[in-house]
C-alpha cells in the first residue's frame, strides 16, 4: 500500500481535492478557522469530505496552523456547540441565548479556537451528527440544555469528546456543567425587597421552568418563611381568571416573576409598579442573568478539561454557578 493510497474510512486530501475541483493545497486551507478560501468553496469542501468519511488528525491540524503563522494565539482546534432545535432560532438574537453565544464565540477565540454550530433534532440525526464531529475533527463540545428534563443527550459517541453543559436541565450523562444561580438569584431578590420593606411578596413560577432549574428558585423561596407556601402560584394551577382572582384576594405588597413573561399576564397596576423579574430583560426590574458570563465560563471550563486530556463522562463532574445582578428599572415603584 503506498502512503498516497486511503484507507477505506480516511481518503487523503488529493482524493477530497478530486471531488471537490480544487488543489490539495485548498483542501489543507480549507480545513483551517479563519481560512482565506471563499465560503462557497469551503463549504464545497467540507461537504465532499463528510461525504467519503474523511476523518482529520486535530493535533496534526493545529500544529500545521501554528507553523502557518504566529499571529494571536495559537490555534487549538475547534470547539463544537450543540443545540436543541427548540433554542437553536435564539443563539442570534439579543436575549439570553444570544448572550450565552456572544460569550462562547469571544472566549473561543481568546483560546485560540473557532466555533462551528450544530443543530440536533429535526433533520439531523444523532448519527448525522456524530459524523459530522468527526468530520471537522472537533473533540472539543458545549452541549446546550434540551427543552425538557425528559429529553435524552444525542446518541453520539461521548468518549471520545471533552464536554461541557450549560444549564441543569439535562440530568444524563452528568457532564460538567455552567448554569444561572437562580437560588441564589432569588435569595438576592428576597433580600433586596426586604430591605426595601417588602415582607409578603408574592412569587409567580411555571412548573417546567422550576424542574428545570431542580426546583432552585421554588426552593429558596419557600425556605425564607413558613407561610411562603401561600405566596406561590405554580403555571400548572389554574388559569388567567384564577390567578386575577388570587391575586386580588391576597393581595401581596410585590409580585416577583421567573422572567418577563408573567408580565404582560397580570393587571397593569401590578406589572408597571409593583413587578420584579429573575430573568430581567429591558426594562424590567429584578435580576440580570449573564449569559456572556456563563458561555464564557463554559469555554473556560471546557478548556481546562482539554488541558487534563479528559474526555467522556468525568469521574468527578464540576458544577459552576454565575451568579446574577440586580438592575433596576421601571417595574418596582416602592
Amino acid at each position: 500500500m503506498t502512503a498516497e493510497k486511503p484507507t477505506q474510512s480516511n481518503p487523503t486530501l488529493k482524493q477530497i481535492a478530486a471531488a471537490s475541483g480544487v488543489s490539495a493545497m485548498t483542501v489543507s486551507r480549507a480545513f483551517r478557522e479563519g481560512t482565506s478560501v471563499r465560503k462557497e468553496v469551503r463549504d464545497r469542501i467540507l461537504q465532499e469530505a463528510e461525504r467519503l468519511g474523511y476523518q482529520p488528525n486535530p493535533m496534526l491540524s493545529a500544529l500545521m496552523s501554528s507553523l502557518a503563522g504566529r499571529k494571536g494565539a495559537q490555534y487549538r482546534g475547534t470547539i463544537g456547540v450543540i443545540w436543541w432545535k427548540s433554542t437553536w432560532p435564539f443563539r442570534q438574537g439579543h436575549g439570553f441565548w444570544g448572550d450565552v453565544c456572544e460569550g462562547i464565540e469571544q472566549s473561543a477565540g481568546l483560546h485560540g479556537c473557532g466555533v462551528n454550530h450544530f443543530q440536533v433534532g429535526g433533520d439531523t440525526s444523532a448519527e448525522s451528527l456524530d459524523r459530522i464531529l468527526r468530520t471537522r475533527g472537533v473533540e472539543a463540545v458545549i452541549l446546550m440544555p434540551p427543552p425538557s428534563p425528559e429529553d435524552q443527550a444525542p446518541s453520539i459517541d461521548w468518549n471520545r469528546l471533552s464536554v461541557v453543559a450549560v444549564g441543569a436541565t439535562l440530568r444524563e450523562p452528568n457532564f460538567h456543567r455552567v448554569m444561572s444561580g437562580h437560588f441564589q438569584s432569588m435569595h438576592m431578590v428576597l433580600k433586596r425587597l426586604a430591605q426595601a420593606g417588602v415582607q409578603r411578596p408574592a412569587l409567580l413560577l411555571r412548573d417546567e421552568l422550576d424542574v428545570r432549574t431542580q426546583f432552585a428558585y421554588s426552593g429558596a423561596f419557600l425556605a425564607s418563611s413558613p407561610d411562603a407556601w401561600e405566596r406561590l402560584w405554580r403555571s400548572g394551577m389554574a388559569g388567567a381568571r384564577e390567578l386575577d382572582q388570587w391575586i386580588a384576594a391576597l393581595h401581596p405588597e410585590v409580585i416577583i416573576g421567573d422572567s418577563n413573561y408573567w408580565q404582560p399576564k397580570i393587571s397593569e397596576q401590578w406589572a408597571t409598579s409593583r413587578f420584579v423579574s429573575l430573568d430581567a430583560r429591558d426594562q424590567c426590574t429584578g435580576i440580570y442573568q449573564k449569559g456572556r458570563i456563563i458561555g464564557e465560563c463554559a469555554v473556560d471550563l471546557l478548556m481546562s478539561s482539554r488541558l487534563r486530556n479528559e474526555t467522556g463522562i468525568p469521574a468527578n463532574p464540576l458544577s459552576l454557578f454565575c451568579d446574577g445582578e440586580w438592575r433596576e428599572g421601571s417595574s418596582l415603584q416602592l
